[in-house]
């Protein structure tokens, strides 16, 4: 076990695969005997402990929390959400921000991340982001430890395929104009991950690559087996 939180941020374009893999992953990597957390753990939670938690946070560190509140106004400034869409992608941003600050502690082996890349693709305006904003967004605090970014790579028109397939069992990420503009929104994220990665390859973060067209079974042992190795 580590002594500090050892964090794997996943970057993919919608219908890649990201939340079931983190699902499936962290089943394993808890029934082996490390403490995993995500972001669905905390969702989880009731509504007035959720509250509870960051208010509990802010006052705990209002240095931090200031910072942290003036970097997101400042990143609001420059990304400048054009849609509705947009609007409620930042929203997110921000609790996820803010979020993973809160359950990245001393007792938590492993964090896995989906929210705060994958978001970012979604802004038109993403490359006014510079290298430090963006590397800020997915820095955790002093607890945390950013190890690698999963990057899943699919090809277009599976993901929209399985994007179609969560709508049809009742799972619908966005409203239906926007789903009618799948392509253009498609072409948005992959250029603004395209950007993303050659950020990342220009820090000190290792990329681990998945190839997203793979089996489920393949992708999942494969990453499992990574993080497995990469944590004891």
């Amino acid at each position: 076990m580590n002594d500090r939180t050892n964090c794997y941020e996943f970057i993919g374009i919608w219908g890649s695969g990201k939340t079931t893999l983190i699902n499936d992953v962290s089943k394993k990597l808890i029934s082996d005997g490390f403490v995993v957390k995500n972001f669905l753990d905390f969702d989880k939670e009731p509504t007035l402990k959720r509250y509870f938690i960051v208010s509990l946070f802010i006052l705990k560190n209002p240095l931090y929390s200031t910072k942290l509140l003036y970097f997101l106004i400042k990143i609001l400034y420059k990304l400048i959400p054009l849609d509705n869409l947009q609007i409620d992608i930042f929203k997110t941003l921000f609790k996820r921000i803010f979020i993973k600050n809160n359950i990245i502690n001393k007792k938590t082996d492993i964090f896995l991340s989906e929210g705060i890349f994958h978001l970012l693709t979604m802004f038109d305006k993403m490359n006014k982001l510079s290298l430090k904003e963006i590397l800020f967004c997915v820095d955790g605090k002093f607890l945390s430890n950013l190890n690698h970014i999963v990057h899943i790579r699919i090809d277009k028109d599976l993901a929209l395929r399985n994007i179609i397939k969560d709508h049809k069992k009742g799972y619908f990420r966005f409203r239906k104009n926007d789903f009618d503009n799948t392509e253009n929104l498609f072409n948005r994220m992959l250029t603004n991950e395209n950007l993303i990665i050659k950020i990342i390859h220009s820090s000190k973060i290792n990329i681990f690559d998945i190839n997203g067209n793979d089996s489920f079974s393949n992708k999942a042992k494969y990453l499992f087996n990574f993080i497995k190795n990469n944590n004891d």
